[in-house]
Parts: C-alpha cells; structure tokens; sequence
C-alpha cells in the first residue's frame, strides 16, 4: 500500500483538515500520471508551496489547539487538587471520595 493512501486511513477523521497535504503535493511533483516523473522544469513551484505552507499552519494550528486544551485541563485538575486538599481532614470518607474521583479524572487523560 502507498504511504499516501496508509496515511489518510491511519488519520482521525476530524483531523483531516490538520493533516499534510501529501497527496496534493505528490500530485503536483509527479503531474496527473503518476506513473512518469515529470521534468523539474514543468512543475509548479508556486502550488507546491502553497499546498506545503497550508499544510504547515494546519498542523501548527492542531499544535496549538492541543496544546490549549492540555493547558485547560492541567489547570482544572491543579484546581480540582487544591481544593480536595482543602478538604477537612476529619471526615476520611470525602477524602477518600475526592481522591477517587480524582483517579478517574486523570485517566480520561
């Protein structure tokens, strides 16, 4: 199998959109037939490269999205342990809960 065609499969569907545009840009390199290599002369630079800095900011922009997220999480779980850590000591059951219900949170990470 192509590393085009394995790659598109192996890819979430949401986020597609993120991806490389390898196929576009293999299109550009090799012409509509993909079976002769086209002269270097003949390719088109300019759709190359837009095709390959679109493919940049699509992944810079996944980057930054998980990357927020991962901060927004982080930040709720540090609130969620400063605020079980908090609770009173005398009462072992709640502790017990709260860090419980902890655990289960982590692992959705």
């Amino acid at each position: 199998m192509k590393f085009g065609n394995t790659l598109y499969e192996k890819i979430s569907e949401e986020w597609h959109s993120y991806a490389v545009d390898y196929r576009g840009m293999t299109l550009v390199l090799e012409g509509d037939d993909t079976s002769e290599k086209i002269d270097p002369s003949e390719i088109n630079h300019e759709d190359f490269f837009r095709r390959y800095e679109l493919s940049k900011r699509g992944i810079e922009i996944f980057y930054l999205a998980k990357r927020e997220w991962a901060l927004d999480r982080t930040m709720r779980l540090m609130q969620r342990v400063d605020d079980d850590l908090r609770l009173e000591v005398d009462n072992p059951t709640e502790v017990r809960r709260a860090g419980e219900s902890l655990g289960d949170e982590l692992d959705l990470v």
